[in-house]
């Protein structure tokens, strides 16, 4: 895990979500067959794959603009935000930037989408600020439905409330969409790139006919020119040839 911190207000919301992954995200739940709420948080936490920075909505924006230079996911803790707000805002981007393979996940220790998970699992912990803040999530829409692919497949969703179905369900369905319209205008941009070539190809074969044909009429005016010229010669050598005659018979 990275972060930057500025002040004793950050590092202590850094200990919560630290606190809070251990003691909620990490613990195996029955909601969810037996895996923890989430079961990638503590390694990607303990490995440093995830950088947690502290701003603005336009921070997010600009991690989301410059996401090709990023080596980890990104959690992005914005104060002074509501879980509500930041969500429907994330919601809105979200449908622009799955054209990316990008994708915005907010959430909040204590109040985040209703899973139908016991709220006794959610609060065996112990706040540490009463400081009002959220996250944003940031990472590659294709890791995420994979991911969700794989807990599917073990009966993670399977107590989870239509709520969150929903909402899991509405994410796949961009990743679908996003996809779909990607390939339709990767056959667009071949259809383009086909046809230019076919162009390109008559181009050149109309090109190689006309050399042709000029040379077909260079040789034949060439070849009229030596024949003009042959038979100009002979007339000439004919008219000179009689007068050698006529010369002679005189003498």
């Amino acid at each position: 895990m990275t972060q930057y911190l500025k002040t004793k207000k950050e590092v202590v919301i850094l200990e919560e979500i630290k606190r809070w992954i251990q003691y909620v995200l990490n613990v195996p739940s029955d909601h969810f067959n037996g895996l923890p709420p989430c079961p990638y948080a503590m390694s990607a936490w303990v490995n440093n794959d995830v950088k947690i920075i502290f701003g603005s909505r336009d921070d997010v924006l600009k991690v989301c603009d410059e996401w090709e230079t990023q080596e980890s996911s990104i959690v992005i803790v914005v104060i002074d935000e509501t879980q509500k707000e930041l969500s429907g805002w994330c919601e809105e981007q979200n449908d622009d930037l799955a054209h990316e393979n990008l994708t915005l996940m907010s959430f909040v220790p204590d109040d985040a989408i209703d899973t139908g998970q016991p709220e006794e699992e959610m609060t065996n912990w112990e706040p540490l600020t009463e400081e009002e803040y959220s996250m944003v999530f940031v990472q590659e829409l294709t890791d995420l439905e994979t991911a969700s692919a794989h807990l599917m497949s073990k009966g993670y969703y399977k107590n989870c409330t239509e709520q969150f179905m929903n909402y899991v369900n509405t994410r796949a369905e961009r990743a679908t969409h996003a996809f779909e319209e990607e390939n339709d205008e990767e056959e667009v941009s071949n259809e383009a790139s086909n046809e230019k070539a076919c162009y390109e190809k008559e181009a050149q074969q109309e090109e190689v006919i006309y050399g042709k044909k000029e040379e077909a009429r260079f040789v034949r005016e060439h070849s009229c020119k030596t024949e003009t010229h042959q038979g100009g010669q002979r007339r000439k050598d004919a008219e000179t040839g009689k007068q050698g005659s006529a010369d002679e018979q005189s003498v």
